[in-house]
């Protein structure tokens, strides 16, 4: 006998044998299968999901009557409303999913929301320095008299850093800092002035030096900002003086 949630959903189970085995079989039941009752509380269901359905905005407001003719002008509606959509709101969310879709994170390195004042303080130290900015722009900042260097591996496989600025494809580093300990606020910047290619970027900090000035330590906790069409996001870490090259973040680009 069927029980009460298989009856409420149509549901049928039999037995049947396969291959010697023996096989507990679901399957749904048909709508000109069921009784007046059944199909009344069909139907009821039924009006209820149209119901959610216009609620959230997961269809437009139009009546399906179920004939042919109403059922089709419904299809056009929400292929109307799809576009309309795309071509006020899909340019953007493309450029975002280009940035966002595919990140990879370093090991002990995770994404924050900066605060006004790391904002302020970020805004300050690109002034200070001149930074350039450009479709791609990563920064390195830190908080003592250390030596770290950022380091951009590009699709094609090119390096960027203090020991060579410049990339085939675009990419430039503009701001080296520290390798004389003359500032516990250091910035360092790589941009892509021009479209950037397509590909993914890989992102790598090392500790180069320890000067010991002022409250150094051999452990140092650095923020990275990336930027890609206008959008950014900021992470963080920490990294040990003798470490090898630490992982900070990869992600994908579409031109």
């Amino acid at each position: 006998m069927m029980n009460a949630e298989a009856e409420k959903y149509g549901l049928l189970t039999k037995i049947e044998f396969v291959d010697g085995h023996t096989k507990l079989v679901t399957f749904s039941r048909q709508i000109e299968t069921l009784n007046i009752k059944e199909y009344d509380a069909w139907k009821i269901r039924d009006n209820n999901r149209g119901k959610n359905y216009e609620q959230y905005k997961l269809a437009t407001e139009t009546d399906v009557s179920g004939d042919e003719t109403t059922e089709e002008l419904f299809s056009q509606q929400r292929e109307s409303d799809r576009k309309t959509w795309n071509l006020a709101y899909g340019n953007a969310m493309q450029k975002h999913l280009k940035f966002s879709g595919k990140e990879i994170f370093g090991s002990g390195v995770s994404r924050i929301d900066l605060s006004d004042e790391e904002k302020l303080d970020l805004a300050n130290r690109t002034k200070r320095e001149g930074l350039l900015t450009g479709h791609i722009q990563i920064s390195l900042m830190w908080d003592d008299f250390n030596d770290l260097d950022l380091y951009v591996i590009t699709p094609s496989n090119e390096e960027i850093s203090f020991q060579k600025r410049r990339s085939q494809c675009g990419g430039r580093m503009d701001v080296d800092m520290n390798e004389k300990p003359l500032s516990d606020t250091p910035i360092e910047n790589v941009i892509w002035a021009k479209t950037p290619p397509e590909g993914m970027y890989k992102v790598l900090v090392h500790f180069h030096r320890h000067h010991m000035r002022g409250d150094s330590q051999p452990t140092t906790t650095f923020k990275l900002r990336v930027g890609v069409w206008g959008e950014e996001k900021h992470f963080t870490g920490t990294i040990q003086h003798g470490s090898p090259l630490q992982h900070v973040v990869s992600f994908y680009v579409e031109s």
